[in-house]
């Protein structure tokens, strides 16, 4: 039986060949460069040299992770992870690479979600500063990797959350160029000892957006004031508060509305890491809920020939890959992403939203297999069971990220039409060229006055000419016109019929607001001569498209 001493009553017996989930006993790196092997080899290492009681029981006693954070520094985890190839200089070994981000993602919370997020914060810390034009300040950020530091992202507020709009954080000019800054900010990763602690504030003299401004400050200034962790936890989550804090010129990050888009897109960036964690832990709790009941017997069979403990282990294992494929698809976005090429705002919150909430199903699946055992101190399962929830509320909760996604979706979705999978490659610039001039029908529903039924608020032709982007901005303009959609209004039922051979986007049956004219809209039909079982995509077409379409059948 090949064990691993942190897994010790966990892990799965038998074979060392990789396997579709991470196992520190298989796992070797491949498809990773030589030093990116040695950084996530080093840290298994680390992990599994501790073993799974000491591990839990630092845990218990909520310790500081100083004896990590001594390897981080050491081996240059986080200097070669995250600095940048333009704050490199010249070490060929560093860079910003988010499939080796994500890696990392997976093992350290396989290990512990503490552990993940000293990690977590410190990105969320450096986004700021690396989307920054101070040169001193990412030359600054760069050598205190090196020297293994960590970082601190100030954001939130005990009153406002991530309201930054509403920010008490405030800058008042110094008369030098500088600030002096005054005020608290809490829930803070890192603010205990980060390098670098980036902070969102607003200047006192400026009103509006021109007023935001992202400044660094230093966590050990005696103007800098740690009030307390907020959680009982391994983890340092702080409460600071500055009084008088010197902001010279080199400190100041971004200023006016670019310190508003530092502050989301770093958050873009750093949530994207939560999935992952989400992976690891489920990971591990696989592990331990399969070898208890394999190990287990109960009315003289194994608890794992029990068919429905059959069926749970299976569903879970299925969610699991499946969180574990969409995140590799996603990664791929993330580094594939461009001004052109945006699907990752789209999987990017996908990513944060449903993978985290798939992790709390797994976790469900698998405590119905592990029951009471699951809440024992010396299992892993007792802390995944805790910390799996946490993941869906940090960097933005499950309903900002759905909103997000309903948000790109319909421009997704409306490329989707024109690029149909087909056996040759599409020509980009038709594909735009469609976008430009083919008609595009928008509706959107909602239960306006409490029947259980949805009404059609808006069904309406909209293009021909229009781009795309501007064809669905005047359709929320008008969706969401509370003169023209009242809160209360009549309903009556609209009967659509089609065609032989036409396949609806929408149900034939909608209840419509009274006095709404249901126009022609846009199908997909297909060739019947072609269609047997399956559709044979590249003999779909869409009926009433523009001739510029690369699907474009010659029919109206």
């Amino acid at each position: 039986m090949t064990q691993s001493p942190a897994l010790t009553g966990s892990s799965v017996a038998g074979s060392t060949a990789p396997t579709a989930l991470f196992n520190p006993a298989t796992f070797d790196g491949a498809g990773f460069d030589e030093e990116t092997r040695r950084v996530l080899l080093a840290t298994i290492a680390w992990f599994e040299d501790r073993g799974k009681v000491a591990l839990k029981q630092h845990h218990h006693d909520r310790t500081w992770y100083a004896d990590f954070l001594e390897f981080i520094a050491r081996e240059r985890v986080f200097a070669t992870l995250l600095t940048p190839a333009a704050a490199a200089g010249g070490d060929p070994d560093k860079r910003w690479d988010t499939a080796r981000i994500c890696a990392f993602n997976e093992i350290t919370a396989f290990y512990g979600l503490a552990y993940w997020y000293t990690w977590q914060v410190s990105i969320l810390g450096l986004g700021p500063i690396w989307l920054s034009d101070n040169a001193a300040a990412r030359q600054r950020a760069a050598g205190l990797l090196d020297d293994g530091a960590i970082f601190a992202f100030g954001l939130s507020e005990q009153a406002h959350g991530a309201d930054i709009y509403s920010t008490d954080m405030i800058l008042t000019p110094d008369g030098a160029g500088g600030f002096t800054a005054n005020g608290a900010k809490y829930y803070i990763g890192n603010g205990n000892l980060a390098g670098m602690v980036s902070v969102f504030g607003r200047r006192a003299d400026v009103e509006g957006p021109e007023g935001y401004v992202f400044f660094a400050a230093d966590s050990q200034a005696p103007t800098y004031e740690l009030e307390k962790n907020v959680v009982s936890s391994q983890m340092y989550v702080s409460e600071f508060r500055l009084h008088d804090h010197p902001v010279a010129a080199d400190d100041v990050l971004h200023t006016g509305p670019a310190a508003f888009d530092a502050a989301l897109n770093t958050v873009n960036v750093g949530k994207f890491n939560l999935g992952f964690a989400s992976i690891g832990i489920c990971e591990h709790a696989f592990y331990e809920a399969i070898t208890h009941a394999h190990n287990r017997v109960l009315y003289g069979r194994t608890v794992t020939d029990f068919p429905h403990v059959g069926q749970m282990l299976t569903d879970a294992y299925a969610r699991l890959l499946g969180m574990k494929l969409f995140g590799e698809r996603s990664i791929d976005y993330f580094r594939a992403a461009t001004a052109e090429d945006r699907r990752y705002l789209l999987y990017n919150p996908i990513t944060k939203m449903k993978v985290t909430t798939e992790g709390e199903r797994v976790i469900d699946l698998l405590w119905d297999v592990i029951a009471a055992r699951g809440f024992e101190r010396d299992t892993y399962f007792s802390r995944a069971s805790a910390d799996i929830r946490a993941l869906p509320k940090l960097e933005g909760t499950v309903h900002v990220n759905i909103a997000l996604v309903l948000k790109f979706l319909p421009m997704y979705l409306g490329a989707a039409l024109l690029s149909i999978a087909t056996e040759a490659e599409l020509d980009g610039m038709n594909v735009v060229a469609a976008l430009q001039t083919t008609t595009y029908a928008f509706c959107q529903s909602a239960d306006v006055d409490g029947d259980d039924y949805s009404t059609l608020l808006e069904w309406q032709h909209y293009g021909m000419g229009q781009t795309f982007a501007a064809a669905y901005t005047a359709f929320e303009a008008a969706a969401l016109n509370p003169a023209v959609y009242p809160a209360s209004i009549d309903l009556y039922t609209v009967t659509r019929t089609c065609g032989q051979n036409i396949l609806l986007f929408y149900p034939p049956v909608e209840k419509v607001a009274d006095g709404t004219t249901v126009a022609d809209y846009a199908v997909f039909g297909y060739d019947p001569a072609y269609f047997t079982q399956e559709p044979f995509f590249d003999h779909w077409v869409v009926t009433g498209e523009s001739a510029l379409s690369p699907r474009y059948s010659g029919a109206d």
